[in-house]
């Protein structure tokens, strides 16, 4: 089967998106004919994906250019990679519905799947409730456009089938973007240079806000009034906002790292938090990356939480309420001081991760959700070019 991938981002641009479809490409690449094509100049060096670089992609002109090509040679699948933002500013990209109802109308043997990783702002403010009316409206019409939509969470499938009951719904999460190096916490100390002794927790990603930074300084303020003397280690970019969010708290940042640089410090950590504001889900692969690497999670639950995560919570990672900061304090205070629950939760934690998301089983999961998808879509999804249909200003 010829599988041909599409995002703007690809390594080794900085982007988890632009990761998630190299270890997918490279991944199926072993069982079917995979293309990739993007914006990006791929890295150097023998690879088994064959992917192609699309000048200025995902400008409007390049997607022309692209539907050309894939046009000229149709592959049988065409999976997208969809977040809004990644194909227009403020995720307005009428280009590439346009594109792909181009594609459709000339191709219509070719079958499309979109994974949506992000359907579209959700309405908390004033700017976002603009950006969300164009993003919703941009969505159903690639929804109409796909024969198969892939979503990142179980949630967006239970909210989203209804909008399009001719399409084929899947839920299939994201994996780990890095490796695991396999390293004892005490060689991983020594390679970082992190103190051998010290209580370090953990946080990995880009240090944002919806990350519940007051979830992680209520924990630190527990233990520390329980003697602990814990080191919070950041792994990534935005350093600044993290050293200005945890203004007395002892503090080791090392920025954006290589992935062996992450996998090694990954290794150093007592305890790894994950606490999001919308709850951990399926499509958080900083929150996974810690299950890869054997640490005791503790993250929290909300309305992205899905039914996977709420069924293994407990066995292999500690999960508490969104809106309780003080039960992720507990939490915390409990699994630094259970040296037992520490390596049962690690234990229990790379089981689950190695069951449910490495690359190997998500790439399986693909090929069945396309295997199960009908062979011709019907006419509706020859959708049209994207227009907008009222005034935002």
């Amino acid at each position: 089967m010829r599988i041909d991938l599409l995002f703007p981002a690809y390594p080794p641009a900085l982007d988890g998106i632009g990761d998630y479809t190299a270890h997918l490409a490279n991944t199926l690449s072993g069982r079917h004919d995979v293309r990739v094509w993007t914006g990006q100049t791929p890295a150097s060096g023998p690879s088994e994906v064959d992917v192609h670089t699309i000048s200025g992609l995902p400008a409007a002109p390049a997607l022309t250019t692209w539907a050309d090509q894939i046009c000229n040679d149709p592959p049988d699948w065409l999976v997208v990679q969809y977040n809004p933002f990644a194909y227009g500013t403020r995720g307005y990209a009428p280009a590439l519905v346009s594109a792909l109802s181009d594609v459709r109308a000339r191709c219509p043997q070719l079958r499309i799947a979109v994974t949506v990783h992000e359907p579209f702002m959700p309405p908390d403010s004033i700017r976002l409730f603009v950006m969300s009316l164009w993003q919703r409206h941009q969505f159903k019409k690639l929804g109409r456009l796909a024969d198969h939509l892939i979503f990142a969470i179980e949630p967006w499938v239970e909210r989203f089938a209804s909008w399009f009951p001719d399409t084929t719904c899947t839920h299939i999460p994201v994996g780990s973007n890095m490796p695991h190096i396999a390293l004892t916490k005490a060689d991983a100390r020594a390679r970082t240079g992190l103190p051998s002794d010290a209580c370090v927790l953990g946080l990995f990603g880009r240090g944002h806000p919806s990350r519940l930074f007051d979830h992680i300084r209520r924990g630190i303020q527990q233990l520390e009034a329980g003697g602990h003397r814990p080191l919070l280690l950041y792994i990534g970019p935005g350093v600044d906002r993290i050293r200005t969010a945890f203004p007395d708290v002892r503090l080791h940042c090392t920025g954006a790292l290589p992935a062996a640089g992450v996998s090694h410090h990954l290794s150093a950590m007592d305890v790894y938090l994950a606490p999001y504001h919308k709850g951990v889900s399926t499509r958080r692969g900083a929150f996974l990356a810690g299950l890869q690497h054997a640490l005791p999670v503790l993250t929290t639950s909300g309305p992205q939480t899905d039914p996977l995560l709420h069924d293994a919570a407990g066995s292999a990672f500690a999960m508490t309420p969104r809106d309780n900061p003080d039960a992720f304090g507990h939490a915390l205070t409990e699994i630094v001081s259970t040296p037992a629950l520490q390596h049962r939760l690690g234990r229990g934690a790379q089981s689950f991760y190695l069951d449910h998301f490495q690359w190997p089983v998500i790439a399986s999961q693909y090929e069945r959700a396309l295997a199960v998808a009908p062979m011709v879509p019907p006419p509706h999804r020859y959708a049209a070019p994207f227009t907008r249909t009222r005034s935002l200003t």
